[in-house]
């Protein structure tokens, strides 16, 4: 479940003695909310589209060479000509990578407060957010997104489990929010 707040977060530590305010960060709102309620896999992401299942295949020895060949530019002829001279496969140094696949494999369950405003003052939805955007795992906060109409938004998010949003409830939510929001 996709949790979106209005940012900034709440201030930690107030402006003083001309020091910036510091501000609820991404480890203080883990532990806020409590660190195993926070989605953590590594190999999913939250999408706008949905949960997105990160899988890996191994690189073909012919996609290491177009990889290899476009870091290389201009050169990529010299080594073609120069493997035909000494006789060996010149990609060969360069290992065979894993390359990220994977698929959304559930749709996304998303809360997005209403202090979250787009410019012309209506709520935002999950339409507005650019297409692919990824919201990641866990917590991310004040977070600088441009919207499809092109305004730029502030605004914090975090990913709990399945079970922990099975648990929210409304006062659980408002607390989250309160401290998530300024």
């Amino acid at each position: 479940m996709l949790y979106i707040f209005a940012g900034p977060t709440t201030v930690t530590q107030p402006a003083e003695n001309g020091n910036k305010a510091k501000y609820l960060d991404a480890g203080e709102a883990q532990s806020l909310i409590g660190f195993g309620n926070c989605e953590h896999d590594k190999d999913c992401q939250h999408r706008k589209e949905g949960r997105f299942q990160k899988t890996f295949r191994p690189e073909t020895v012919e996609e290491r060479k177009v990889r290899v060949g476009s870091n290389i530019g201009r050169v990529r002829k010299a080594i073609s000509r120069l493997a035909s001279i000494v006789g060996r496969d010149v990609y060969a140094d360069y290992p065979l990578l894993n390359i990220e696949t994977g698929e959304v494999v559930e749709a996304q369950d998303v809360w997005i407060s209403s202090n979250l405003k787009k410019d012309d003052g209506s709520p935002v939805t999950i339409d507005d957010f650019p297409e692919n955007h990824s919201f990641g795992n866990g917590v991310s906060c004040n977070i600088q997104v441009r919207l499809r109409d092109g305004s730029i938004k502030l605004m914090s998010w975090c990913i709990l489990t399945p079970l922990a949003h099975g648990n929210m409830n409304a006062a659980k939510r408002e607390n989250i929010r309160a401290a998530m929001e300024d």
